[in-house]
């Protein structure tokens, strides 16, 4: 892993904010212009700058939960295209029904939109008309 945080990738940068928790703000810094104009263009410039202060401090506060949820977007238009949870530890949690494990790396959930719009759940899953 390098210092060099051009090179860092956001999941590096996340893993070495939770010993160093300055590292998150290089998060804000790399994504904060982005967000913000494509906030600012649906919702206008008042809502923007609540929304980036409360969007990247939950972030922060979650950064180091078990899973992780990604939403996906396409970086040319911002269009929504699913989200997916993702173990990023193992984790073992006892409820009334048993015990639950789950092992890093395993997809916890996924959700896909195909270009009409309707929702899936899985791959290869074909929309309901």
């Amino acid at each position: 892993m390098t210092n060099d945080v051009r090179t860092e990738t956001d999941t590096e940068l996340i893993r070495r904010s939770l010993q160093d928790a300055e590292r998150f703000a290089l998060l804000y810094d790399r994504h904060h212009a982005a967000i913000h104009r494509y906030v600012a263009r649906r919702l206008g410039m008042d809502l923007s700058d609540d929304l980036m202060a409360e969007t990247f401090l939950i972030a922060f506060w979650k950064r180091d939960r078990y899973q992780r949820t990604e939403i996906m977007i396409d970086p040319k238009t911002y269009a929504y295209l699913g989200e997916r949870t993702v173990a990023i530890k193992n984790h073992t949690s006892t409820g009334t029904d048993g015990t639950w494990s789950v092992k890093k790396g395993a997809v916890l959930n996924l959700e896909t939109r195909t270009a009409s719009g309707r929702f899936v759940d899985r791959p290869g899953e074909v929309p309901i008309r």
